[in-house]
């Protein structure tokens, strides 16, 4: 169970994914790039937090 659902919660990182295409969309650099770092700090974070429950 620790590895099915800590790997699962990485997928959480695709909360930030419509907004990260419309920013790209709109050639605004900064701003998708920091959807890209929360959704990398979310899914980190999710998975560190399912491994120590697990």
């Amino acid at each position: 169970m620790d590895y099915a659902l800590a790997f699962t919660v990485v997928g959480f990182t695709g909360v930030f994914a419509e907004k990260m295409k419309q920013a790209v969309r709109q050639n605004k650099a900064k701003q998708y790039l920091t959807y890209i770092v929360l959704g990398v700090l979310l899914g980190c974070r999710l998975r560190f937090i399912a491994h120590y429950i697990a």
